[in-house]
């Protein structure tokens, strides 16, 4: 089907963008097809060709849809985590969003608060926890130098290929100090260092953490769709927490309780094993994903 419909709408499309003269704004999908040399009689210096257009479009769709949906999986994972973190969230929807409809939000003011409060800090932080892409991949067009952590350069040929471990740069402890390093109770799992909060605080305080923070990668080869992602993480988030709650499941609840203890030991222990599942229960493929997702329940909002 692709083959058919897709190579049709390039053409159409432009033909309609020859049609305006080029006096109207384009959106990225658009800029493909003007690049496509969608009319074969026209023979462009460094145009696209159908293939290469559909290979664009098909990554930008599974790039987009993959890491989205992975991210939202784990801030799901994390707030119901976190119960506190939910509560925080929903005072930041409840004093944003009122009383409003979800057809009544406005995403120029009502999304651009959220997104620069504690929910845009949710999602940042969950992104240095689980980045869903492990990692970046860069050229050195010419020889260059780069200084390591330890102040050590390196000099780097033309052509070289470098692999840039975001994953790892996330949870470095010289840029993002936890509670738990602090105190000497360390953990395995990162999912007890979840902490938007920090998000928050004024650089000064923050250290090199945000400096050292770039979860759609950086400058011209940066993710062309991060707004989008954002706002669409942002509207799912609050379109759920502001109606509902999520809380874990607990786990062997009888036969805790046959063994004599009580209500707080089962909720201990179900979230052990749920942080447990974040630290071991991970796959990887081309990025990060929960390869189990411990059971949570969606329960309307407590007023």
């Amino acid at each position: 089907m692709a083959t058919g419909i897709i190579p049709t709408l390039l053409r159409q499309g432009n033909r309609q963008w020859q049609a305006s003269s080029g006096s109207r704004l384009i959106d990225i999908a658009e800029s493909l097809v003007i690049s496509s040399n969608a009319e074969p009689k026209q023979e462009q210096s460094g145009s696209l060709t159908e293939a290469e257009v559909l290979g664009n479009m098909f990554f930008y769709v599974m790039a987009g849809f993959d890491t989205t949906s992975t991210t939202l999986s784990f801030v799901f994972l994390l707030l119901a985590l976190h119960p506190s973190c939910q509560t925080l969230l929903q005072q930041q929807l409840d004093q944003v969003l009122g009383s409003k409809t979800p057809s009544e939000w406005n995403a120029d003011d009502d999304l651009h608060q959220l997104l620069n409060g504690y929910l845009g800090a949710i999602i940042s932080e969950t992104l240095r926890l689980y980045h869903p892409v492990a990692w970046y991949a860069r050229k050195s067009i010419h020889q260059t130098t780069v200084t390591d952590s330890k102040g050590k350069s390196h000099v780097l040929p033309a052509d070289t290929i470098i692999m840039i471990d975001v994953a790892a740069m996330g949870r470095h402890p010289k840029y993002w100090p936890t509670e738990s390093a602090a105190t000497g109770r360390n953990h395995a799992s990162p999912a007890l260092d979840f902490d938007p909060s920090r998000w928050l605080k004024p650089e000064s305080q923050v250290g090199h953490g945000k400096g050292a923070a770039f979860p759609f990668s950086s400058g011209h080869r940066m993710c062309p769709g991060k707004r989008f992602a954002e706002v669409e993480m942002c509207a799912m988030v609050a379109r759920i927490f502001s109606q509902f709650s999520l809380r874990l499941e607990l786990n062997d609840v009888e036969q805790a309780t046959s063994a004599g203890h009580n209500q707080a030991f089962v909720e201990q222990r179900t979230k052990e094993r749920t942080a447990d599942a974040l630290f071991k229960g991970l796959g990887f493929g081309h990025g990060i994903y929960p390869k189990s997702h411990p059971p949570f329940e969606i329960i309307p909002r407590s007023i």
